[in-house]
Order: C-alpha cells, then structure tokens, then sequence
C-alpha cells in the first residue's frame, strides 16, 4: 500500500473511517486484498463499539427498571416517612438515578464514538453541541411554566448534517 499505516491511520481518523477507506483508495494503490482487509478491519472495530453499546442498553434496561421498582414503591404512602424528606425510597432513587445516568452517558459515548467513524469526526462534534443547545434550550422552556419534565422535542434536532 503506499503509504504508512501511521498515515493511513491518521486519514481514517480524519475523515471517519469508511471515507478515510474511500480516500486511501482513490489516493493510494491498494490491492484489492489490502482493501479487503482494510474494510473487514474497520467493521471488527465498528462491531465493538455496537457490542458494546448493546451491553450498555440491556444494562440501561435494568437501572430504568430499579427506577420504577423505586418509584412504584414510593407512591405508596407512608405516614411514619412523610416529615422526612429523605426517607429510604429517596434514598434508593438517587442511588439508582447514578446508575442510569452513568449507562446513559457511556451510551451517548458510543453513539458518538460511532458516529465519528462510520460518517466522520465534525458530524460528531457538531452532534454534541446540537445536544448542548438543545439541552438548554429545552431548560428554558421548562422553567418558563415550571414544568421541569414538559416534553419539548422541537428543541432537537435530529437530522444528522452530514458533511
């Protein structure tokens, strides 16, 4: 192949990994056995992180499941609990609240780890700051009628500009 595989690397990773292939491609000789490889390498990688993202939901599956399990029991009242604001059930919803937000944060990692490789890094980037804006506008919105779990899914936008 004409080129390092530092280089080669470096292209992948600048452009996303099936367009740095294409470029390899065009701006290099490659055998077809070496792009075959190259090819079957990038989907070894891709099938990774989506194993791994596979994991995080089924365990995402069972933190959201403690949550009702928690919350279930929380609607039921308690009249011994209820001048204490920090009764066990609170307790135990916080902990599990840790929980889902840690799986969803590795989740929201993998999506964006994926998308940076199978379409390319500025898409990503420009992906997590969409969520930044939409994410505070979303806030706003909420605390303008104190309705802080009001559904406002206008504020995302969930097209993928793809460059």
């Amino acid at each position: 192949m004409g080129l390092s595989k530092d280089e080669a690397n470096r292209i992948l990773v600048e452009e996303g990994w099936f367009h740095g292939h294409n470029k390899i491609l065009r701006e290099h000789n490659v055998s077809n056995e070496q792009a075959a490889q190259l090819k079957v390498g990038i989907f070894k990688l891709v099938l990774g992180k989506v194993l791994e993202a596979k994991a995080e939901i089924a365990k995402l599956q069972v933190a959201i499941g403690r949550m009702e399990a928690v919350c279930r029991a929380g609607v039921v009242p308690k009249l011994a609990e209820a001048q204490n604001a920090y009764s066990p059930d609170v307790w135990k919803l916080r902990e599990e609240m840790r929980a889902l937000d840690g799986w969803v944060i590795s989740l929201l990692e993998s999506d964006i780890s994926l998308l940076a490789a199978i379409e390319n890094p500025e898409t990503a980037g420009g992906r997590v700051k969409s969520l930044q804006q939409s994410f505070a506008d979303l806030w706003n919105l909420r605390l303008k009628g104190f309705k802080l779990m009001a559904r406002h899914p206008e504020v995302f936008d969930l097209l993928l500009h793809i460059k």
